[in-house]
């Protein structure tokens, strides 16, 4: 079960990853939104006893969390967008406005995920 504190930290590297856009560092702002979507997932996957090593691990994980909560699309897709951002921190291609939709996206997967502290 994720904890207030799981979704605090979360959402404090959202924060980080907004300073890095500011800066115009796109690449670490998107690890950062990754990075904040990922450490969620790992946390419950590892309580579950799920793999949760590999990002490919992690979409899974999603997927099942998606499918427990009787099958929520919207967490499956805010993941995909982490999953996106991950990409893009690996190889700067998104334009301004995809990153604009999978930041909020990914705070979208936050609060989805806050539930899971209930």
């Amino acid at each position: 079960m994720l904890t207030p504190e799981h979704i605090q930290a979360a959402r404090n590297i959202v924060k980080e990853a907004d300073r890095a856009f500011d800066a115009g560092d796109v690449r670490l702002g998107s690890q950062k939104l990754w990075d904040a979507a990922a450490s969620l997932v790992a946390i419950v996957a590892k309580q579950r006893g799920w793999p949760h090593e590999t990002p490919s691990d992690l979409g899974d994980a999603a997927e099942y969390l998606g499918k427990e909560r009787g099958y929520d699309p919207d967490l499956g897709g805010e993941f995909g967008a982490a999953e996106y951002l991950l990409d893009n921190a690996r190889h700067n291609f998104m334009r301004p406005y995809e990153l604009d939709d999978c930041r909020d996206a990914v705070q979208s997967f936050i609060e989805n995920m806050q539930a899971l502290t209930r």
